[in-house]
């Protein structure tokens, strides 16, 4: 293919009008080599950001034609990006809802599964919305990869269902969203009883389970920013220590999380060997005449 170069020149150093057309026209022909090196560039920094994203990121048609899939993507799924895109997203996404959204559509999110070239299964989050190019609409996503995160989460599930300590997640409207077995154990509540409650519930629990003798009409729920000793006398008499934080320290909207832990045997043992110390400095004192 041969280039052609086509450029304007006229001896006229005067303000005719075909002096002003030349000059016009090369003023033209620089802004627009100008706006294409600047595309060159925008294109360039949008395939780096794309290809070093861990997500993928994806576009395909209406008709479920993937356009493009980047390289998280494609690592994601175990294929190169020859072999997938140009096919039908059910390749890879067998159950994405691919539907025609309005444009003031801000995005759908989809928990769905994933297949890899190899058959295997991947729990996915994907959140897309629908654009528009050269007069064509097109679905465009983030693929998020939930195999870690569901892995944590059961952990964590584990952890706080064994766990000895309760635990309690209010969230920033000051809505109860957990509590484990040990905490509906310590106050004998059921875990349904959490179920739509809000912070004022559990001020009401403990109100009623604590030890007054103890508290002088304190209201200990709203001072567990730091550790607090808690004395129930309901459902049974013990000593509860309490704490209160933050989830995310640096994040002041995020959910605070309460732990209980249950310190009466810890205590009456500590009371024992004061007793027990107070006991035998008594008796040395009385054997050395003091």
């Amino acid at each position: 293919m041969y280039q052609c170069e086509i450029r304007l020149e006229t001896s006229h150093t005067g303000n005719d009008e075909v002096t002003d057309t030349t000059r016009a026209f090369n003023l033209m022909s620089a802004r627009i080599q100008e706006i294409t090196h600047a595309l060159r560039a925008d294109n360039a920094r949008m395939d780096a950001i794309m290809n070093a994203a861990t997500d993928g990121i994806f576009m395909i048609s209406l008709d479920g034609m993937l356009h493009t899939l980047n390289r998280g993507g494609c690592v994601l799924f175990g294929y190169e990006e020859s072999d997938i895109v140009g096919r039908n997203v059910e390749e890879c996404i067998p159950w994405l809802s691919v539907f025609e959204t309005n444009l003031s559509t801000v995005k759908q999110q989809q928990f769905i599964d994933g297949v890899t070239c190899l058959g295997k299964h991947i729990a996915l989050e994907i959140n897309s919305s629908e654009m528009a190019l050269n007069n064509q609409k097109y679905i465009v996503g983030i693929i998020r990869d939930l195999t870690i995160v569901n892995k944590l989460q059961y952990e964590l599930a584990v952890f706080f269902n064994l766990s000895p300590n309760g635990f309690l997640i209010i969230n920033k409207d000051h809505t109860i969203s957990y509590a484990n077995p040990a905490l509906c154990l310590i106050f004998s509540l059921t875990s349904e009883s959490f179920n739509n409650q809000d912070q004022s519930f559990f001020r009401d629990v403990i109100t009623k389970s604590i030890d007054n003798e103890h508290h002088n009409d304190t209201q200990p729920l709203d001072t567990l920013f730091t550790e607090h000793d808690l004395y129930l006398k309901f459902p049974v008499k013990k000593i509860i220590r309490a704490s209160r934080q933050k989830i995310d320290p640096e994040d002041a909207d995020s959910s605070d999380i309460l732990m209980f832990v249950d310190i009466t045997h810890e205590t009456i043992v500590d009371k024992m060997k004061s007793a027990l110390l107070t006991t035998a400095a008594h008796s040395v004192g009385q054997r050395n005449g003091l």
